[in-house]
């Protein structure tokens, strides 16, 4: 009986190991599809730092100009960088003296107040002893190849930049920006006709202008309609452009020819420090979109200056020609300018050099 009764109990130990080996394995509980719906909140919290990688930028451009062919090239490239960026990159335009006035850009850009600035560079030429040669000289270009040429080609661009560099600025680039012209309250043909006379200029054409007999004076754009209609200028230098843009042919109805400087350079510079602070990729679509900015100013610079001597009898303003001695001994002025420019400093000294070794190449001089 005692050995029936093991037996039972054997069998029946074995059938519950079997039917426990059997048995389906457990099923998930109802809670466990949670871990699926919160997989979308985590690809959310890893997007998110991507998403912030996206957030827009915006750079404040303050121009030395209120409209005009210069101010319409600004416009073109900060809207070119914001398409080319997808938005990331935003570039609101202000006209001159909106923001901050023209002889402080450098400090505001040094401070990071503004982002992008273009003017002369001889406006900085009080501080800046390389922003006087940076203008080039009247008898030095005679085409807008000539100076993209030096520029970019010849290494000009890059010992500027090294000046513009110890003013917390990066040099962008330097556009042709159409010829300087002459106009004035009265015709200018002989020598004789500078004497007393003021006009608005910037180095190195303030030391053309007193070899003749005038003295020359610093002027804002933003200032100058006033200075004329009041007399308290008589004459004014800047390119054509300009004397439609500014209402001049209203108080200065005569525009010498030749033009005083064939070919005049326009600066765009950026905040070294908002520059660096772009994450890398926007860095590098800055920087090459320099070249697209110096032909779109080049294209409408020329076209522009053409387009002013043709609208004399539109405006009611006439057209002079200098004499041969008066364009002549504008002339071997800048050429002695440049060797009292040359004597600033190293640098100042290597920019001279190239610009005498080209002249003489390209039979300039």
């Amino acid at each position: 009986m005692k050995k029936m009764r093991a037996l039972v109990l054997a069998v029946g130990l074995c059938l519950v190991v079997v039917l426990s080996a059997c048995a389906p394995a457990s099923q998930p509980d109802e809670a466990a599809p949670a871990d699926e719906t919160k997989a979308p909140e985590e690809e959310e919290e890893e997007a998110e730092p991507a998403a912030q990688e996206q957030e827009t930028i915006t750079w404040k451009f303050q121009s030395n100009v209120s409209s005009g062919c210069l101010f319409e090239a600004g416009q073109w490239w900060a809207s070119e960088v914001e398409a080319a960026s997808d938005g990331r990159l935003k570039i609101e335009m202000y006209p001159a003296g909106q923001l901050v006035k023209t002889a402080d850009f450098l400090d505001a850009l040094r401070e990071n107040v503004i982002q992008v600035a273009t003017t002369c560079p001889p406006y900085y030429k009080g501080f800046m002893p390389e922003a006087g040669v940076l203008c080039s000289f009247p008898a030095a270009f005679k085409e807008a190849s000539d100076q993209n040429y030096i520029f970019y080609e010849l290494g000009y661009l890059d010992l500027a930049r090294e000046a513009y560099a110890e003013h917390g600025a990066y040099l962008y680039c330097c556009p042709p920006g159409g010829n300087w012209s002459l106009w004035a309250t009265k015709p200018l043909v002989e020598k004789d006709d500078f004497k007393d006379l003021k006009v608005r200029a910037v180095s190195p054409m303030t030391e053309m202008f007193s070899s003749l007999g005038a003295s020359a004076v610093y002027l804002p754009h933003e200032e100058s309609y006033t200075a004329l209609q009041l007399g308290t200028i008589g004459g004014y230098t800047t390119v054509p452009s300009l004397y439609i843009d500014l209402k001049h042919y209203e108080v200065c109805p005569y525009i010498m020819t030749p033009a005083v400087q064939p070919i005049s350079v326009d600066g765009y510079s950026l905040s070294m420090k908002a520059l660096e602070d772009l994450p890398d990729d926007l860095q590098t679509l800055v920087k090459s979109m320099a070249p697209s900015l110096v032909w779109k100013e080049t294209n409408l610079a020329e076209v522009n200056d053409r387009r002013v001597l043709g609208m004399g009898s539109e405006l009611g303003f006439e057209v002079v020609p200098m004499s041969d001695d008066v364009v002549a001994a504008m002339e071997a002025a800048t050429l002695e300018t440049m060797e009292a420019y040359a004597s600033e400093n190293t640098r100042c000294a290597q920019m001279v050099e190239i610009l005498k070794g080209y002249m003489t190449e390209m039979g300039i001089t």
